[in-house]
Formats: structure tokens, sequence, C-alpha cells
């Protein structure tokens, strides 16, 4: 990592939450279109070869739906290990009181 690498915390975690929102709605989404898929599967088709063609949909969608999910657990961890990262190193620290006597004494 960059010595003189500078970051707004607070930006960032808005930016991987929103990704991480993103990749849950995608999932739910995704949700959605197997139940639909899996309706129409096992009440309203009877050929067996599109059963069949649709079942491998689904369990395509549900390997896209669980690599969302990882992807974006994934993504917010990395960015709060970022944060702990540069804190770790941060030599920066808030003053606890202010040192107000060199402004009184002009």
């Amino acid at each position: 990592m960059r010595e003189d690498l500078y970051i707004d915390e607070e930006e960032l975690v808005k930016a991987a939450n929103q990704i991480f929102g993103m990749a849950n709605y995608y999932v739910a989404t995704l949700e959605k279109y197997i139940s639909i898929l899996t309706d129409v599967k096992d009440e309203s088709i009877n050929d067996e070869l599109v059963c069949g063609e649709i079942g491998d949909i689904i369990s395509q969608a549900r390997k896209h739906e669980i690599e969302l999910q990882n992807l974006g657990e994934k993504f917010r961890n990395t960015v709060v290990s970022e944060i702990d990262a540069v804190e770790g190193k941060s030599t920066f620290s808030f003053p606890t009181e202010p040192d107000l006597s060199s402004i009184f004494s002009m």
C-alpha cells in the first residue's frame, strides 16, 4: 500500500454498501426468476424435454445466484479489511484536547 494514499473512508463504505446492495438486489431478482421457472416447469409444461431444459436453466441461475452472493460479500469484506489496513498503518492521531494557549498569548 502506498504511503501517501488518502482515502475518504465514508465514501468508500458508501460505495461498498451500494455494490453489496446491488448484489443483493440481483440475488433477489434471480430468486424470483427461479421461482417462476420452477412453477412453469412443475405446473405448466408436460413435455419432458422442455422440462429438462428449464431445469438446466434453473441450475445455471442458482449457480449465478451463489456467485453473486459470494461476490457481494467478498467485496464488502475486502473494503473493510483495506480500511483496517490503512488505519493500522496510519500515524495520524486526533488531538485529545486542543492547545489554545498559543491563540490567547497573542
